[in-house]
């Protein structure tokens, strides 16, 4: 090397840094999806309802359909926020709308409950059941009729985050507007403002609504996002559309389903709403940590 070349220094040499582009949906894969069966109202065939432990109504329900037995469990499908490679996308969760409940078909005369309730040498129920639904000493019949319009509305997409605001204002015209208007009375539910106060500055628009909010005692103007903004003016949960009263069941009693109860709607629309809020307060804590 002549004494006039330049040596070469890796601390000299440039580092580019190239974002790697994301789309703003993460979906999930179509092998992780649960779909809802076929129901069909036979008279060889009825339905019932089986418990399982916390978070395991997707290993019941493989393990059943892996045994050639037709299940359900009703889904609902959320868009969450997430971060990844410092870009903010939605990732699509599917959540069970009846937590640990799983529904099984079970042909009439059959001797499967002998089968369901097999264990391991551990004691572990061999497909995850931690109950079975008994009514007077027997397995509880579902209505054929209450699980297919569940799995039909669930199909149409009653019951996906995205979709149901659209099936909404095409049943009722008069939710075609924006979720708020300029003037309509709002409570913060999640975020830094929850239990905040407001009203709505102007018309709501692409995912976020100005409201002027009561903080100290003076009218603070603040963006939040809809999903974290409960409309007092207009009560869309108790507009007449969507499901039926009747599969709107309890979530957390399967029995709701089993007799055709009508329950407080109301009263699940609250318990939701302080469920969202303390998953996106766990979700602001971990972006603070980090």
């Amino acid at each position: 090397m002549s004494k006039t070349a330049r040596r070469f220094k890796p601390s000299l040499t440039p580092t580019h840094f190239v974002t790697v582009p994301l789309t703003n949906d993460v979906p999930i894969k179509d092998e992780d999806r649960i779909l809802p069966p076929a129901i069909e109202d036979r008279d060889e065939e009825s339905w019932y309802a089986v418990t399982c432990g916390p978070r395991g109504e997707r290993r019941t329900l493989n393990a059943l359909m892996d045994a050639g037995l037709v299940a359900y469990v009703p889904m609902e499908t959320l868009w969450l926020d997430e971060v990844r490679l410092k870009q903010k996308v939605k990732r699509e969760v599917q959540r069970a709308m009846l937590p640990r409940y799983v529904f099984l078909c079970v042909p009439t005369g059959s001797r499967i409950w002998y089968d369901l309730r097999e264990r391991h040498r551990d004691g572990r129920n061999v497909f995850g059941i931690a109950g079975i639904v008994m009514n007077d000493g027997q397995p509880c019949r579902i209505p054929t009729a209450t699980l297919k319009q569940l799995a039909q509305e669930e199909r149409d997409g009653w019951f996906d985050q995205r979709r149901r605001r659209a099936l909404e204002m095409q049943r009722n015209p008069d939710l075609s507007g924006p979720a708020l208007r300029a003037g309509d009375r709002l409570k913060v539910v999640g975020g830094p403002f929850t239990s905040y106060s407001g009203v709505a500055e102007a018309d709501s628009g692409s995912g976020t609504v100005r409201a002027l909010v009561d903080i100290f005692g003076r009218s603070t103007l603040v963006v939040v996002p809809l999903e974290q903004v409960e409309n007092l003016s207009r009560d869309v949960a108790t507009d007449p559309v969507g499901p039926t009263p009747l599969t709107r069941a309890e979530p957390y009693s399967g029995m709701a389903l089993a007799q055709g109860r009508q329950v407080d709607w109301r009263a699940i629309e609250e318990r939701r709403l302080r469920r969202q809020e303390r998953v996106i307060s766990a979700q602001a804590e971990r972006r603070s940590r980090a």
